[in-house]
């Protein structure tokens, strides 16, 4: 059992941390709500948590887009290619750091990978 001082702080830990998760999760509501409201209902600045007038409408814009696809593409070979990159990189960075006496710049190598 926790004593009175414990106990009045870990209530406020927990409601700090509370204000601070509904800080960062009410925007994104928020967001989430405006773009599944009704235009006017968003211009008119009626939405707040909840959509009003609810429609897929924005979505269905989005989806049929040209650019979209295109965007769509451009993101999953950036994926790809900095995958492919930094695993190149990891696996010949640590090579020469896993031959701890053959290598002669190391403990330069290794001093630089930490900072």
């Amino acid at each position: 059992m926790k004593r009175g001082g414990s106990l009045i702080a870990s209530m406020v830990i927990y409601l700090v941390l509370t204000l601070m998760a509904l800080a960062g999760l009410l925007p994104i509501v928020h967001t989430l709500a405006i773009s599944l409201s009704d235009k006017a209902a968003v211009t008119g600045g009626l939405v707040r948590l909840r959509p009003i007038g609810f429609h897929l409408e924005n979505y269905r814009e989005i989806i049929m887009s040209r650019f979209f696809l295109n965007g769509y593409l451009v993101s999953t070979m950036r994926v790809v290619v900095g995958v492919v990159v930094q695993l190149g990189l990891v696996v010949m960075t640590g090579y020469p750091i896993a031959l701890e006496s053959k290598f002669k710049g190391r403990n330069i190598l290794v001093f630089f990978l930490l900072i």
